[in-house]
């Protein structure tokens, strides 16, 4: 048995792109050991990797580093292994740059995406060059809230643009390893398709996506 598992469905690794002042002030208070995630991935309810997050600021600077390693197997034996690495720089409350490296399975990609002016450029080994003038993009790295709030993100994977459409849920109280929290749940779909979950204070408590009949869960640790 293997596990084929995409970037752009799995949606791993967390960041943002806003431009303007009311999101500025949803993830200014975000930074800081209060803000890093540190999440248990499950697949159908059985353990099988992590995803990261380490928030630090530089003077102006707000620096995200992201580790995602998931390793699907029987018994002892890895069928499938995916190990992301992205980095986020933000200055002033404003995106600048990510630059990512993923392994999936012996599929090699690289990102590098850097705001330049009016537009945000965009390079990669597995497609074409590009750069796009809309700047309220933001990566796939949920840990900003205003993530909900746009219909268009890059992926962080490949470097594609994705569409996305959110309908905002009720709340929930969520399992955390620091006990129940109570979060709004975020279903997207379009060309991504999954659930997040925000706490009152705006940050990233929970994700959940299906995937080819497996069900997919994050649990804050």
């Amino acid at each position: 048995m293997s596990l084929k598992m995409h970037r752009r469905t799995l949606l791993l690794g967390l960041a943002g792109t806003a431009l303007t002042s009311g999101t500025s002030r949803a993830w200014a208070g975000l930074t800081g050991a209060e803000a890093d995630r540190d999440f248990a991935v499950f697949r159908n309810g059985d353990p099988i990797g992590h995803h990261r997050i380490d928030m630090r600021t530089e003077g102006d600077r707000t620096i995200v580093d992201i580790d995602i390693l998931l390793e699907v197997g029987l018994g002892p034996l890895v069928l499938y292994r995916y190990h992301h690495k992205n980095r986020e720089i933000w200055q002033d409350g404003v995106f600048q740059s990510f630059e990512s490296e993923t392994d999936d399975d012996g599929d090699t990609y690289r990102v590098r995406a850097v705001r330049q002016g009016n537009e945000i450029a965009i390079a990669r080994n597995r497609g074409d060059n590009y750069a796009t003038g809309d700047l309220t993009l933001l990566p796939t790295t949920y840990w900003n809230p205003a993530t909900v709030d746009r219909p268009r993100l890059i992926n962080t994977q490949d470097g594609e643009i994705a569409e996305v459409r959110v309908d905002r849920g009720n709340w929930q109280t969520v399992e955390t390893g620091a006990g129940p929290v109570e979060a709004r749940r975020f279903d997207v779909d379009g060309d991504l398709k999954l659930s997040l979950w925000y706490d009152r204070d705006g940050h990233w408590v929970k994700l959940a996506f299906p995937l080819k009949g497996d069900s997919f869960e994050y649990q804050l640790a």
